[in-house]
This record gives C-alpha cells, sequence and structure tokens, in this order.
C-alpha cells in the first residue's frame, strides 16, 4: 500500500517527518534557527539533526509527501547520513541543501532534477568523487560556499557530460589530494558559469586543476579564482603540455588575468561563436587526450 501524507510514517525519525511536514507548506526546515554553522559544528551533530539518504531519495521519487509545495525540498543545518544517492532519479522537486554536512557525498549519476542547490555544505569521502553528477541534467546545480574535501582521482567534483541550466560555484573551494578539482569535461551549460568570490580549487596527481575540454557554455564563463593550485606539480596548474587545439565555447567569457596563475594568456571572443583563448600554461583547460572510463 502506497504511503500517503495523512498515513502515521513509523519508520521515519521525528526530525524526518518534520522535514515532510514543512515540503508541503513550501518551508524551509532549519534546524540551526538560523544560527551560523561551521565545521566543528556540524561534526558534532547527533540523530537529532540527522537525515536519512534513503528518505530524502524517496522524497524525490514521489514518496512520503503526495502533494509538494513547488518549493521543493529545502533543507538547513543537517547531518545527511550516508551517501546521498541519486542515481537515475528523474524528479520535478528540486533539492536544496544550506549549510548539511554530506560526509560520504552525493551521487547524482545519470539524475534528472528540477534543481540541486547545495549552498555552504561540507562534502566528503574516502574513494569516490565527492560529488558525481556524471550525466546529470538539472535546470541549475549550485555549490556557493561549498566545501568539498577529495581523496578520488576521478576528482572533487565530476560533471563530465552532464548538461545543466547554470552552474554556480562562488565562494566554493575544492580539495582534492588524489586527482583534478573540477571534471567538467564535456559538459553543456545553457546559461552562465560562475566561478568567482572566493573560489578556491586544489589538485594533486597527474590532472590538472580544471578540465574544461569540449565544455560549451550559452552565457558566461567568468573565472575569477582567488586561487588555483597544483600540490604535486607546479606547473601543473594547467595543462600537461604547451599545445593545444581545445576551446571553450561560450558567448562571453570574464578572465582576469591578473588574478591567474600563468603565463602567456590573451584572449578574444567572438559573437555567436566558440570564444579562444590562448597560453603558454593554461590553469583551466586540460589538453591532454585520454581514455575514460564513463
Amino acid at each position: 500500500m502506497a504511503i500517503t501524507a495523512d498515513q502515521p510514517q513509523p519508520s521515519l525519525s521525528p526530525v524526518e517527518q518534520r522535514l515532510i511536514e514543512h515540503i508541503e507548506r513550501g518551508d524551509l526546515l532549519d534546524l540551526c534557527g538560523g544560527q551560523p554553522v561551521d565545521d566543528a559544528a556540524m561534526r558534532s551533530w547527533d540523530e537529532t539533526l540527522t537525515i536519512s539518504t534513503g528518505v530524502i531519495r524517496d522524497i524525490l521519487r514521489g514518496r512520503h509527501v503526495t502533494d509538494p509545495d513547488p518549493h521543493g525540498l529545502r533543507l538547513r543545518g543537517a547531518r545527511i547520513d550516508g551517501r546521498l544517492d541519486l542515481e537515475n532519479i528523474t524528479s520535478a522537486m528540486s533539492l536544496e541543501l544550506e549549510d548539511c554536512f554530506l560526509e560520504l557525498g552525493v551521487n547524482a549519476r545519470d539524475a534528472d532534477l528540477k534543481g540541486l542547490v547545495l549552498a555552504g555544505c561540507r562534502l566528503s569521502h574516502p574513494t569516490e568523487p565527492p560529488l558525481d553528477g556524471t550525466r546529470l541534467t538539472a535546470t541549475v546545480v549550485s555549490m556557493n560556499g561549498t566545501v568539498i574535501h577529495a581523496h578520488a582521482a576521478e576528482g572533487a567534483v565530476r560533471l563530465l557530460g552532464a548538461h545543466l541550466g547554470g552552474l554556480y560555484c562562488d565562494g566554493a573551494q575544492l580539495v582534492n589530494d588524489s586527482g583534478l578539482a573540477l571534471d567538467a569535461e564535456n559538459l553543456r551549460v545553457d546559461q552562465d558559469v560562475f566561478l568567482r568570490d572566493g573560489f578556491q580549487a586544489r589538485a594533486s596527481g597527474d590532472s590538472v586543476v580544471l578540465d574544461l575540454i569540449d565544455t560549451r557554455i550559452g552565457g558566461a564563463l567568468v573565472l575569477s579564482p582567488d586561487s588555483l593550485e597544483h600540490r604535486t606539480h607546479a606547473l601543473r596548474i594547467g595543462a600537461l603540455s604547451t599545445s593545444w587545439s581545445v576551446s571553450v565555447e561560450v558567448s562571453r567569457m570574464d578572465l582576469p588575468v591578473s588574478r591567474i596563475p600563468g603565463e602567456g594568456w590573451r584572449e578574444r571572443v567572438g559573437q555567436q561563436r566558440p570564444a579562444m583563448f590562448s597560453r603558454r600554461r593554461c590553469p583551466v583547460v586540460s589538453t591532454r587526450s585520454r581514455t575514460r572510463n564513463r
């Protein structure tokens, strides 16, 4: 028998039942009462502030809430128990997590979502990409102010082959001690990509920091990072070779060269044609051809 909102929910904790009630009303469930939170506070949260990943997945699949408000699932100040599994989900409900602690990250491979917002969150995983959005389709993906710590060769954030309406990473910190920070090869973005206002990325190993090979952006690419770093090889901030033939296709590009390490930068932006930028050491685009595990 299908579970409806009017029936008792014996498998739900009190805080999960509160979440469902807030979704029905269209309200944000703020478990921190508007108070600021930091990493230490997140790691101290107990079961009274914990939401199961299975409950979130079920809600996005249309379970537990029969008539959700169009505002979707909005949650602040929660510990998410387990790796948030959104793989293969198709949902008309947006998911907005603010100042949440996702110790095992998010798997959104092949999902089709109205929106995925991770604002001010903390994501990590011991072996896998903390945010895996391979072939994800979403109206918007926002990681403003989110901190991601990775130990994965595949990347801290993986958006390989994704199709997004917009990508916003203002103030985000992507740190990976085993690979690249952002894998956005073959990414399609209909509107804008913002990597600015305190954006930081750090990579290690044989990978570049940001991989934007064959990325297509319908709006503006605004790349104004506070720092792009490579722990292993200082000269691998950008490409692994000094020759290149790759472009990022955008309608407008904002690259404040004074804030980006490297040499030989110059840009020219074409109207309704691929925007090209050339460099001797490029901190953005990897030009290396390689076999992918897709």
